[in-house]
């Protein structure tokens, strides 16, 4: 049986180049440079972080999120294994430009328990849609805005609408 978390994640999705233009555009709150520690990361339960770059400046700031979500590459090129120590790690495949129901479970699950890292043999980038859905109220997600700095989204119901906009857009 399926929950109503994982249902849209049921079948794979296939973005066309459109849809990865649509997402692109920042679902969050836009913050220029390196991801830098305030209240609202020290808050998060969970801090959830999607991308390679991003989970290392946090670390670097000494903030540890709850959930991960990685592929070991930064912008494309190899960045030799993110540290996953003390997580529970689930590997997943997740082709570029595309969102396999395995691969989203992972992530949907490791958000809603509140801890674990999904190590991605693929693309991880919109893996942070299923993310976004599941969010609970105290929960925030980071992610990488290349070349320009990172996204912080908190939960609310634009966002899962917006999640669902895109979802009725892609092709299956």
């Amino acid at each position: 049986m399926r929950s109503k978390l994982t249902e849209p994640w049921s079948k794979p999705i296939v973005f066309s180049e459109q849809m990865k233009e649509y997402v692109r555009r920042p679902f969050g709150e836009l913050r220029k440079g390196n991801v830098t520690y305030d209240e609202t990361l020290a808050k998060a339960l969970p801090l959830v972080v999607v991308g390679d770059y991003s989970f290392r400046k946090l670390l670097a700031i000494g903030v540890r999120p709850h959930v991960v979500v990685v592929d070991g590459k930064i912008e494309r090129r190899e960045a030799f294994g993110p540290d996953l120590s003390g997580y529970k790690v689930e590997k997943v495949s997740n082709a570029p430009g595309t969102i396999q129901p395995d691969a989203a479970k992972a992530v949907v699950a490791a958000v809603v328990r509140g801890d674990g890292a999904v190590l991605v043999d693929g693309e991880e980038d919109l893996l942070a849609l299923p993310a976004m859905y599941v969010l609970p109220p105290r929960g925030v997600l980071i992610y990488g805005q290349p070349k320009v700095g990172y996204v912080v989204v908190r939960p609310s119901d634009e966002i899962r609408k917006r999640v669902v906009e895109v979802l009725n857009m892609a092709t299956v």
